[in-house]
């Protein structure tokens, strides 16, 4: 916003994130409010999101989904699921995996061909490590497993029981929309940010937890598990995703977005 100041270009800001956490600090949250301000407009990813800000920014912006990868768009729903509880994401504090590993150490034993997987790269912080000492310490190695990164995802998950997304916060969970769009059965925590809301209706395309409660985590994955048909019904109107965010719909409403922003 400082850079554009005087050039009469009109500047949309874009917040991907949680802006909560993002601009925590009173100096962070001011900054961003006035400047902010100043933008021609502003697109949100979830209404959670845009209500952090003044009046004045919330009434020149607008709430876009993220696009799916055009690979997510036309897969076939599995007809077999895998013994499986997986993840997918980068292993940072903010993903809270070891919620998603307790719960798994609750129903373990009720399901002893279970296996959980969590596909993804190590961050900056010390997460991964912690993880896995965390699983070695808890003898949990056959059944707790670091499969690392994967550029096809839309293989290695689709055929798992069920999807599993734990994190403390998120802005739009672009992890969960594609298990979505592969028709799986999902649950997410219900981060303040409000994108699992905006994705996920209690029940029927998938399940909410409350952040950091692996109990309830627990009980909802064995839910899953031991009803079948349930899971497959949510998983079923999850995949109803792809008609909200395919490539061509999300561009088109940036585009009419752009357009009524320059005309004014």
């Amino acid at each position: 916003m400082l850079a554009a100041k005087g050039t009469k270009v009109p500047v949309i800001v874009s917040v991907r994130s949680d802006p909560y956490v993002d601009y925590a600090s009173a100096k962070q949250k001011m900054l961003s409010r006035l400047l902010y301000g100043k933008a021609a407009g502003a697109v949100f990813q979830t209404d959670y999101a845009r209500d952090f800000f003044p009046k004045a920014v919330q009434k020149k912006s607008t709430v876009i989904l993220n696009p799916l990868h055009k690979k997510f768009l036309s897969l076939e729903k599995s007809k077999q699921r895998r013994k499986e509880i997986v993840t997918a994401g980068r292993f940072h504090e903010a993903k809270d995996h070891i919620v998603l590993i307790k719960a798994f150490e609750r129903i373990m034993e009720e399901y002893p061909e279970v296996t959980l997987k969590l596909y993804g790269d190590a961050s900056e912080d010390n997460t991964h490590h912690m993880l896995k000492e965390y699983v070695k310490s808890h003898c949990l190695q056959d059944r707790v497993l670091f499969m690392g990164n994967s550029n096809k995802l839309e293989q290695d998950l689709i055929d798992a029981a069920v999807f599993v997304m734990s994190s403390k916060y998120e802005g739009m969970p672009n992890a969960l929309m594609e298990a979505m769009a592969m028709q799986m059965p999902v649950i997410s925590t219900d981060c303040p940010c409000g994108g699992p809301r905006t994705l996920i209706e209690e029940g029927k395309n998938g399940l909410l937890t409350p952040v950091g409660d692996d109990e309830e985590m627990a009980k909802a994955i064995r839910r899953v598990l031991s009803e079948p048909e349930f899971a497959e019904e949510m998983a079923v109107r999850a995949g109803e995703i792809v008609k909200k965010a395919s490539p061509d719909r999300i561009a088109g409403e940036w585009l009419d977005y752009i357009g009524k922003i320059v005309k004014n």
